[in-house]
């Protein structure tokens, strides 16, 4: 738990530093969807009761977490692949962890932390944990999905090597809780076999291929250990 929590803080520094805005840099124009579905690509208001989030958390990985970085249930998901194919919670079922990185095509710190992502995703099949990706700026402004955007993606996950699933963000997931809880590129969400949340979102790039490691293995634990 003390090396979890070190590698915690040098994310949140990361965080600081690498984040990419999910509202102001998406070329797909989030900004004017949000204005046609009255949904926001915003953190939480920190008004917001800390108690009513800590109750969402599901599986507790952090003793300390303070309740921000409020996770996501996937529970109820119902999208799709990049070749189209549809997609629900089932997608979850044969994992006891699923990683959830969400990224953007600009950001320059989401491409960075995928070669890494590719590799862990072979690594850790086996220990049964598995990486998605949700790509977040794809959409047009009238919801739908812009093709060149999506061959964009693709071009991104083949010369990267981020060899696993990847879902665009269409209006659906826009207007989820995903959609209400995004604030910055990348975002991670770590869920169980259901796609209930374990653990808190981590929020900026991972540093390096080891924290993730470390990352997983403690969010593995929480699952294996309830």
């Amino acid at each position: 738990m003390k090396r979890w929590k070190l590698v915690l803080s040098a994310v949140l520094t990361a965080a600081v530093l690498a984040g990419c805005s999910a509202q102001s840099g998406s070329s797909s124009s989030l900004a004017q969807t949000e204005e046609s579905s009255q949904s926001s690509v915003q953190a939480s208001e920190p008004e917001q009761s800390t108690e009513q989030e800590s109750s969402s958390v599901g599986y507790q990985v952090d003793p300390d977490y303070d309740g921000s970085d409020t996770p996501v249930d996937f529970s109820e998901l119902s999208a799709q692949d990049l070749n189209g194919n549809a997609v629900d919670a089932s997608l979850f079922a044969d994992y006891k962890l699923t990683v959830i990185n969400v990224w953007g095509t600009y950001c320059s710190p989401c491409l960075q932390e995928m070669p890494d992502l590719g590799e862990l995703a072979q690594e850790y099949a086996e220990k049964g944990v598995q990486i998605v990706g949700i790509v977040g700026d794809v959409m047009n402004s009238d919801g739908t999905l812009s093709e060149s955007q999506m061959e964009k993606a693709a071009q991104i996950v083949d010369q990267t090597g981020a060899n696993y699933v990847h879902l665009p963000m269409d209006l659906d997931l826009y207007r989820s809780d995903l959609g209400e809880n995004l604030y910055a590129f990348p975002t991670t969400y770590f869920v169980d076999s259901e796609g209930k949340p374990v653990g808190n979102a981590l929020v900026g790039m991972i540093p390096s291929k080891e924290d993730w490691q470390a990352y997983i293995d403690a969010h593995l634990a929480a699952v294996e250990q309830s």
